[in-house]
C-alpha cells in the first residue's frame, strides 16, 4: 500500500487493474498474489522515466501522484515501513510499479504444491512527472 504522509494520495484518474487497485484518495494498494508472508520489494527513485524493463516482469502499470508530504509504504493491517526514498518525494511524480511471482497456483500463503515457496517481487520505481492516468504496460492479470 503506498499514501501520502498525510493519510492520503491525490492520484489522477484512478482506475483499478489487475495490479493496483485506487482506494478513493487514501492510498494505492498493490495487489499481491498471496494473502500473508514476504515479499521483495525494491525502490527506486529517477530523475527522468527509466526504461520499462518489460523483459524481466509479469506485470508492469504506472499512475500519477501528487504529494508534499512524502509517500509510505506498509500492509492493509500493519505499520508502514520507513523507506526514506519514498518519504523523502514531493511534487508531481509518475509511480511504476512492476511485479513478479505473484501465480494464481500458489495457495494464501505463497506456497505452490508443485515448486513449493515462491517469493513475489516487486519493484517501485517513482520520477518526476505531470499527471497522466494510469496505464498498464504489461499484463496486471486479475488475483
Amino acid at each position: 500500500m503506498l499514501q501520502d504522509g498525510d493519510g492520503r494520495v491525490r492520484v489522477e484518474a484512478p482506475e483499478d487493474n489487475g495490479l493496483l487497485s485506487f482506494e478513493e484518495e487514501q492510498f494505492v494498494c498493490i495487489l499481491c498474489g498471496a494473502h500473508a508472508g514476504e515479499a521483495q520489494v525494491v525502490v527506486e527513485r529517477h530523475f527522468d522515466e527509466p526504461t520499462a524493463d518489460l523483459a524481466s516482469w509479469e506485470d508492469v502499470a504506472e499512475f500519477s501522484v501528487t504529494t508534499d508530504q512524502g509517500l509510505r509504504l506498509g500492509s492493509l493491517f500493519g505499520e508502514p515501513v520507513s523507506v526514506p526514498l519514498l518519504e523523502q518525494a514531493r511534487g508531481e511524480l509518475r509511480v511504476r510499479v512492476c511485479a513478479r511471482g505473484r501465480l494464481p497456483s500458489r495457495d494464501a500463503f505463497g506456497y505452490d504444491e508443485d515448486s513449493g515457496p515462491l517469493l513475489e517481487s516487486y519493484a517501485i520505481q517513482f520520477w518526476p512527472a505531470p499527471a497522466v492516468p494510469p496505464r498498464v504496460l504489461k499484463g496486471a492479470t486479475d488475483h
